[in-house]
Parts: structure tokens; C-alpha cells; sequence
């Protein structure tokens, strides 16, 4: 009887460790710490109306940094979401908001007006900087389609 007690204890467990959901992460996840100067970081795509597509960057250092940001944003497009062409750049020297100083953390945005009927995706190159310790990365935004 014990036997079969433990059994069904065990075939229980089993069936609800299966049951559980598990989620995939997706490009707009935080990602983790790869350097000694940043932390984490988070790039994605928002559309708050219309073809208005907005770029947006949340960047963590691991201390306050020399600079911390986004170097440029290459805003891209395709008709089939294979064959991407670059519509637009962004450098953070036209851009002040892009890049922050001795700061821990920065978040901002870039605006773009697309056009219906297109993918949109974004290169961004963020970078953190603290003394000669430099760290930069170019990532790619989630995939949108700009319906009309």
C-alpha cells in the first residue's frame, strides 16, 4: 500500500512539473551582464499611434559610468521581413538624448515616421564607457509590421 501511496506521489509531481508553462524569451528581453561596466540592457519597438515608430533603449550599468547610451540607431525596413534596407540613422552626436554622463542607468527614444504597409526593426549599437573600460554591442529590435 506504501508502495502505491509513493507511486502516485510520484506520477502527481511529475504531471504538474509537465504542466507548468514555459516561456521563451523573446529580442526585447533584458539581457544580462557580458562586461564589467554593463549590467543589463533592453531595446524594442513601439508604435503610440499611427506610423509613428518609436526606438527605445534602457541601458544598466554596473556603477555609475563615464557614458552610457546608445552610439546610433539604424532604423530598418522590408516589404517581406527578409530583405531589410536602412532607412535611417541615428548618431548620438546629433542626438543628445541618446547618451548620458556619469550616470548608473539611461533610457530614451528616437522617433521615426514610417510608411504603411512595411517591417520595421531597428540596429542599435549601445555602448558603456568607464575610464579606458569600454563596452559596445549591436543588437536588433523585435520585428514590427506598420499596418495600415
Amino acid at each position: 500500500m506504501r508502495k502505491t501511496i509513493k507511486r502516485l506521489a510520484l506520477l502527481l509531481a511529475i504531471a504538474v512539473l509537465l504542466a507548468m508553462p514555459v516561456h521563451a524569451a523573446e529580442g526585447n528581453q533584458i539581457t544580462p551582464r557580458e562586461s564589467t561596466v554593463m549590467s543589463q540592457y533592453c531595446t524594442y519597438l513601439y508604435v503610440p499611434s499611427g506610423n509613428t515608430v518609436q526606438i527605445w533603449f534602457e541601458i544598466m550599468g554596473t556603477r555609475i559610468l563615464d557614458r552610457i547610451g546608445v552610439l546610433r540607431v539604424e532604423i530598418q525596413r522590408s516589404f517581406n521581413g527578409v530583405a531589410w534596407a536602412t532607412m535611417q540613422t541615428y548618431e548620438y552626436t546629433d542626438y543628445p538624448t541618446m547618451m548620458a554622463t556619469d550616470k548608473l542607468s539611461h533610457d530614451s527614444y528616437v522617433t521615426h515616421y514610417g510608411t504603411y504597409g512595411y517591417y520595421y526593426r531597428a540596429k542599435v549599437t549601445i555602448l558603456g564607457q568607464k575610464g579606458s573600460d569600454i563596452y559596445t554591442k549591436t543588437v536588433y529590435t523585435d520585428t514590427i509590421y506598420l499596418g495600415s
